[in-house]
Formats: C-alpha cells, sequence, structure tokens
C-alpha cells in the first residue's frame, strides 16, 4: 500500500528528467543510486556480498541486463513519447503477459474470468490511448 506513492513519484520523476537529459544518462544514475542502496541493504542483510556459483552470477547478470536495461531503458524511452499516467496505465499489460507466458511455457489453465479480465485491461488501454492526455505535445 506504501508503494503505491513511490511508484508514482518515479515515474512523474523520470518523466520530467526526460524533458532535460536523455534516457541513458537517466539510467546510468538510477542504477548509480540503485546499487548503494542495494550495497547498503546487503552489507546489512547478508553474509557474502557477491554470488558464490556461476549460475548465481548468469542470474545477477541477466537480471541487470534484461530488468534494467531493458525494462527500464524502454519505460524511461516512452516517457519522450507518452505522458506518465498513460505508461502507468500500460502496465497493467505485466498480468495479462505473465499469464500467457505461464498459459504457453507452463501450461497453466486460464478460466473464463482470465479471458474477461484480459479484454477488461486492453479495452481500458484501448480508451486510454483514445483520451487527450496520453500523447506528450510537441
Amino acid at each position: 500500500m506504501y508503494k503505491l506513492p513511490f511508484y508514482a513519484g518515479a515515474f512523474l520523476a523520470r518523466e520530467s528528467l526526460c524533458n532535460k537529459y536523455s534516457v541513458s544518462t537517466i539510467l546510468l544514475w538510477s542504477c548509480f543510486l540503485r546499487a548503494i542502496l542495494a550495497l547498503g541493504f546487503t552489507l546489512i542483510m547478508e553474509d557474502n556480498l557477491f554470488p558464490l556459483t556461476q549460475s548465481a552470477w548468469f542470474s545477477v547478470v541477466a537480471l541487470g541486463i534484461v530488468v534494467q536495461v531493458f525494462g527500464h531503458g524502454l519505460l524511461t524511452y516512452s516517457f519522450k513519447h507518452f505522458s506518465s499516467s498513460f505508461v502507468s496505465v500500460c502496465l497493467l499489460l505485466d498480468p495479462l503477459i505473465t499469464a500467457l507466458f505461464a498459459w504457453i511455457i507452463f501450461a497453466e489453465k486460464l478460466t473464463p474470468l482470465n479471458m474477461v479480465s484480459f479484454l477488461g485491461v486492453i479495452a481500458g488501454i484501448y480508451l486510454a490511448r483514445l483520451g487527450k492526455g496520453s500523447q506528450k505535445a510537441g
């Protein structure tokens, strides 16, 4: 419940930073600040600072590349073209995509309620896109 204001604040901050700085600059500083924060938590909570196995190293590097570079990079890039409110509505696709991957990869069962909710999310994004506030001015 307390995460929501910080999530929205981070979106608004990124949107405002995109007007002044490049996406790569924003990502670089974001990664640096998050690394410092993670280092502090790691030093307090964990015995080992670095992963011990090769597969653990692979996981850390893969998460860094996939989540930080692709995920946050594309998200930050989208703030140059769309408003933060529209981008946050589009993030409602996350559970939909996750459910579809679970269905394809793990043969999870999708119920009729899932299908109705998928249609609701897609219809909501379509309606948000039709609105005047979705596109950036200029």
